[in-house]
């Protein structure tokens, strides 16, 4: 869309064709209000009151990410510690590597004998489990969030975080 005189600005979720076109001394603006009805009620209305105060249009966009998360600290909070948690388990894993034997014993019995044995590369399986938790739960909430269900977001956030604290905490135990 373009701005001045004659020039259509869309502001709309539907085609041209189908929606509610106002005429101003700036331009046309093409709406789509969900009560089409009752919004012309209303513009009528306050037409019929007068201007209160000339606003020039203007344009305010956001990133798509922070429409979703605008307002949400706990979110940003959640996303950012997931990511942190991320970053966690691949140095601890990274740092203590080569000082790892080749083989590790994964398991004991009850009896505390070793059950059963692996290669130190299947540790990676860890941080791969962790990260993956963050970025399929991440995407989940980013799509909760963008329809208003925070809670759900952060519930899946959160699970993400619980997820790479056991992941944590197992790979810990491995390597010790």
């Amino acid at each position: 869309s373009q701005q001045g005189p004659g020039a259509v600005n869309l502001c709309a979720t539907v085609p041209v064709d189908a929606c509610i076109v106002l005429e101003t001394d700036d331009g046309y603006y093409a709406l789509s209000p969900a009560d089409p009805k009752g919004f012309i009620a209303a513009v009528q209305e306050r037409y019929r009151m007068g201007p209160a105060t000339i606003m020039e249009p203007a344009r305010i966009r956001q990133p798509w990410l922070g429409q979703m998360l605008a307002g949400d600290t706990v979110g940003h909070g959640l996303l950012t510690i997931g990511a942190v948690g991320v970053l966690v388990l691949f140095a601890v894993l990274m740092i203590s590597f080569p000082d790892l034997p080749e083989v590790l014993t994964v398991r004991y019995n009850s009896a505390g004998l070793p059950e059963e044995i692996g290669e130190k590369a299947a540790l990676f399986r860890l941080p791969i489990i962790g990260l993956l938790a963050w970025g399929i739960n991440g995407i989940w909430g980013l799509w909760l969030s963008a329809r208003g269900q925070r809670t759900g977001a952060h519930m899946l956030w959160g699970g993400a975080v619980v997820v790479q604290g056991f992941s944590l905490l197992a790979l810990i135990s491995l390597i010790t």
